[in-house]
């Protein structure tokens, strides 16, 4: 985020966009993980390459875009923070904490506000880094929910591989080094260790239990 750390109330989930003109700052309005997806989805990331941090391969942009909002505001588009004077302005606003020298209530629409970061995202050569003190910590510790939120959006909209079509080169060469990233990330590893590790305990427990319920019947 531009500036400082963003001063918004959390909210419970689930709390969908609507009109902005009455919309009051730090007012709590929570929105869904999905609808930060989907709204960083139509703005332009793309859930089919990475970022070019080096620190962001192993994650899509979007996936990304959504961690960072969360990171940033809490997923309350209504948060405000300051800047202490950053040239950009005084405020950061909504979802991802744009600045501004006004409270502009419009930036407190998750689609305009995440259209404004992928203006400063994209200007910036596809990078988070520099955009936003978030990346990629904390906002990696929110990744598994943003990459849950993804998996929920919309595929009819912009950032997904085009229907219908074989996808260029660097499309592939994209996919290819998403895949390679995904295997070779430790998390991975730790993840199907658990999923291995608690099926074969759920074996070993039907098992035992039918040798000592066959037992108590002999």
């Amino acid at each position: 985020m531009p500036g400082g750390p963003p001063i918004g109330v959390g909210a419970p989930p689930g709390t969908t966009p609507g009109n902005v003109t009455d919309v009051q700052p730090n007012s709590g309005q929570r929105v869904s993980n999905v609808d930060i997806a989907n709204a960083a989805r139509d703005a332009g990331f793309r859930d089919d390459r990475p970022p070019t941090d080096p620190a962001g391969r192993k994650h899509s942009e979007l996936a990304w875009a959504v961690a960072i909002a969360l990171a940033e505001s809490g997923g309350d588009r209504t948060a405000v923070g300051h800047t202490n004077g950053a040239p950009c302005g005084e405020y950061v606003l909504g979802l991802w904490q744009k600045c501004s020298a006004t409270i502009n209530k419009a930036l407190f629409s998750p689609d305009a506000n995440a259209k404004a970061a992928w203006s400063l995202y994209e200007a910036n050569g596809r990078k988070f880094e520099g955009m936003w003190t978030t990346f990629p910590d904390p906002a990696r510790a929110q990744l598994i929910q943003a990459e849950v939120a993804v998996k929920g959006t919309h595929r009819d909209r912009p950032g997904v591989t085009r229907p219908g079509s074989w996808p260029v080169f660097g499309d592939i060469l994209d996919a290819i080094g998403f895949l390679v990233g995904w295997i070779t990330d430790g998390q991975t590893w730790v993840r199907l260790g658990e999923i291995v590790g608690g099926g074969v305990l759920v074996l070993v427990g039907i098992i035992l239990l039918y040798l000592t319920t066959k037992g108590g019947q002999k």
